[in-house]
């Protein structure tokens, strides 16, 4: 989960990127949803205002895993749209952002990303 403002995003299992209204804590409404592709098992979010980054991984029944970034544009929250994708070592796992770089965990070491441009996020794996 990660939040900025009065908007939290959560990656759900199955449900994809949910956004919450952060200042009603006794119901918690949410504002806007969007489905992550791959992200069954959920995901990390890092929040970059206006974005959020979903690292997200999935392990299928007979061992095959894959992991991705999806960028998602939140200009509008109750609309949100992904607006840029980037396949990841099926292990990856976790997300910090700091300045136009994503911080992604993996078992191969640690993933920089670049995201200065949302749409085209990059590594230098």
């Amino acid at each position: 989960m990660a939040a900025a403002g009065n908007i939290a995003g959560v990656a759900a299992a199955g449900n994809g990127l949910r956004l919450v209204d952060a200042t009603e804590p006794r119901t918690v409404p949410m504002v806007g949803s969007i489905p992550v592709p791959g992200a069954d098992d959920g995901g990390h979010v890092a929040w970059g205002s206006p974005h959020a980054y979903v690292v997200w991984s999935h392990c299928n029944f007979v061992g095959n895993c894959f992991a991705g970034l999806q960028v998602v544009g939140l200009d509008d929250p109750r609309a949100p749209e992904i607006v840029g994708t980037l396949a990841l070592p099926p292990t990856a796992a976790g997300a910090a952002l700091a300045r136009n770089r994503l911080l992604v965990g993996s078992t191969v070491g640690l993933l920089v990303i670049y995201v200065s441009d949302p749409a085209h996020p990059a590594t230098t794996m």
